[in-house]
């Protein structure tokens, strides 16, 4: 079957980007996940366990490549199922044998308590650009 490619959103780690920011090219050798301002992400058929349903209109790429952030996940604006059943009439399924192949990533508590310092830290300074505004009037 020949490629197709199809446009949404994705989740990628900490990054998101919404529609029209994502492109999804499906071949029966690779999957691509192009995402605006990243270097892409290239998955084959044995580097992909399943690609299964997600909340709200996604298809979240279960794999075991640990090089690749935690959670991948696409965000179509159409019907979900009909490009699931898309991806299998191009050829393409995943034929690896476990996710938990996959190395646990020892990074992820510190990625999220960073996050967390991080978020922090934002509010800090907006409450006090916000206090310092009040106090000009």
């Amino acid at each position: 079957m020949a490629e197709f490619m199809v446009r949404g959103g994705a989740n990628v780690g900490w990054g998101w980007q919404g529609w029209p920011f994502a492109k999804l090219i499906v071949s029966e050798t690779s999957l691509r996940l192009w995402v605006f301002m990243s270097p892409g992400f290239t998955f084959t058929p044995y580097e992909v366990v399943s690609l299964n349903r997600y909340l709200l209109g996604g298809i979240q790429i279960i794999r075991n490549r640990p090089d690749y952030p935690p959670d991948v996940v696409f965000y179509y604006p159409e019907n979900v199922v009909e490009l699931l059943a898309r991806i299998r009439v191009a050829g393409f399924s995943g034929k690896a044998p476990s996710a938990s192949a996959m190395p646990a990533n020892e990074l992820q508590p510190l990625k999220m308590a960073l996050g967390f310092i991080v978020g922090l830290i934002f509010a800090v300074i907006i409450f006090a650009l916000y206090s310092w505004s009040r106090s000009l009037r």
